[in-house]
């Protein structure tokens, strides 16, 4: 490999970016779709890997893989305030996420902003079906409850044309930080189900939970 080679490699996969196994001949621990992080280039263009199996054998020439896309996310898990993450954008990622299979749900829309109607959750399909955990309710604009979230779920930007899903522009994600900042606790009543917004760190109060 020329000096020209591995100053590629380096440019391509620098530290801390993300590639997924294909196929490594002769280490049945190395299964397809492995996915890794970058450690370093080494001065005969190997690409060291710090694999999610605990493994940390390079990659060389003989081996098939490819770089992943790496899209930064809010996840929102039910009791938790959410945070920012960076998953890959195939889908054995995003169903890591949500654990299971998953169900896309856009039910924004704010006539002074179109770009809201892009802001995408990808929740788990089965969540309701599982009587997964209530984690965020969907309100609409009066602040009435159109539905609940059960599950974790996440927070991405994904137009209509596009076949993947995408950053948030950052004043999105700014919004919808604050939007989903506290996880809620719901009281069903004969009135209907109301979210009451807490701070994970401090108990609840009984009132609230009791009214």
């Amino acid at each position: 490999m020329t000096r020209t080679e591995i100053e590629r490699i380096k440019e391509e996969y620098p530290p801390g970016s993300y590639v997924k196994l294909i196929e490594m001949k002769g280490e049945p621990q190395m299964v397809y779709g492995l996915k890794g992080t970058v450690m370093a280039i080494d001065d005969i263009g190997q690409i060291h890997v710090n694999w999610e199996n605990g493994s940390t054998l390079a990659l060389t020439e003989e081996d098939i893989f490819e770089k992943m896309r790496m899209v930064r996310v809010i996840v929102c898990r039910p009791g938790e305030k959410p945070t920012i993450e960076e998953i890959g954008d195939d889908l054995a990622s995003m169903q890591a996420v949500v654990g299971g299979m998953i169900d896309e749900y856009q039910p924004f829309y704010d006539e002074l902003d179109p770009r809201i109607e892009n802001v995408t959750i990808y929740c788990n399909e089965e969540g309701k079906l599982n009587n997964l955990e209530r984690n965020r309710s969907i309100a609409d604009n009066d602040g009435r409850i159109l539905d609940i979230i059960r599950g974790p779920f996440f927070i991405c930007y994904a137009t209509v044309e596009s076949e993947t899903f995408h950053d948030l522009p950052e004043d999105l994600e700014e919004k919808f930080m604050k939007k989903y900042e506290w996880p809620e606790h719901f009281v069903d009543t004969p009135e209907g189900t109301f979210a009451i917004p807490y701070d994970p760190q401090k108990p609840a109060r009984q009132e609230d939970l009791s009214r």
